[in-house]
């Protein structure tokens, strides 16, 4: 791809003022973004990620942070919840409060 048929293609991609959603100067760049991650996404395939990112010139870490390989990292297991085997009955539990909380007088 040669650097004129990248500015032709930015041009008629979005620079232009008509329409909805074509307006300001974020919106070329986005259009340009897209034609970058295009261009890699079908070179890719032909050359390898390597090559595809050299040729268009985007970083490689880019195009793997937007395109993650393999499978997410798996959480940690949740274990299950279980009764504490020291737990205190209701009955031993109002004793304590009783005793830590006297009536005021």
């Amino acid at each position: 791809m040669s650097a004129t048929t990248f500015t032709a293609g930015a041009e008629a991609i979005g620079t232009g003022t008509s329409g909805p959603g074509t307006s300001g100067p974020g919106c070329a760049v986005e259009a340009m973004a897209a034609a970058v991650q295009d261009a890699v996404a079908e070179l890719s395939a032909l050359v390898g990620v390597r090559a595809a990112c050299a040729a268009v010139g985007r970083s490689r870490a880019t195009h793997y942070r937007q395109h993650p390989v393999g499978r997410p990292p798996a959480g940690k297991p949740v274990a299950a919840s279980r009764a504490q085997p020291r737990v205190l009955s209701a009955a031993e539990r109002a004793r304590v409060r009783g005793v830590l909380n006297p009536p005021r007088g």
